[in-house]
């Protein structure tokens, strides 16, 4: 990084969002995989053959997408210890901040679709009175 990078004085640093980010990204595409396969192929398994299940999977999803989203969104003004990433909107100059502000737009993305994907579940499980 560059030493006027304003993003943590120039210092590389390690932040456990972007961890926690990556983590989720897996789950959810492993997740989709996974109901993917038992929507086309009409596999039953015992567990997750209702809309339950699926609704709760994509709740937990939602939350981890939230989660991360919020704590990589969070700023602080004036400058806190704890926050690494600052306001992103004033330092496009450096590739870092670029990657942080591409990284930050994927996770709501991630998050809305999360978010649309529950809504219409639910609707279609209510729908067909699947909560009986």
């Amino acid at each position: 990084m560059s030493p006027l990078d304003p993003l943590n004085g120039g210092v590389r640093f390690y932040d456990h969002i972007v961890v926690e980010l990556l983590v989720t990204s897996i789950i959810t595409m492993l997740w989709s995989a996974f109901i993917a396969r038992t929507i086309h192929g009409r596999h039953e398994h015992r567990r997750m053959n209702t809309f339950t299940a699926e609704l709760i999977g994509l709740f937990i999803l939602f939350l981890l997408w939230l989660v991360g989203a919020a704590v990589a969104t969070h700023t602080s003004n004036p400058p806190d210890v704890d926050v690494m990433w600052g306001n992103l909107s004033s330092c496009w100059a450096y590739s870092t901040c670029k990657i942080l502000t591409a990284l930050l737009a994927f996770a709501w993305l991630g998050w809305l679709l999360v978010l649309a994907l529950f809504v219409m579940s639910l609707l279609f499980a209510i729908a067909n009175k699947a909560f009986h």
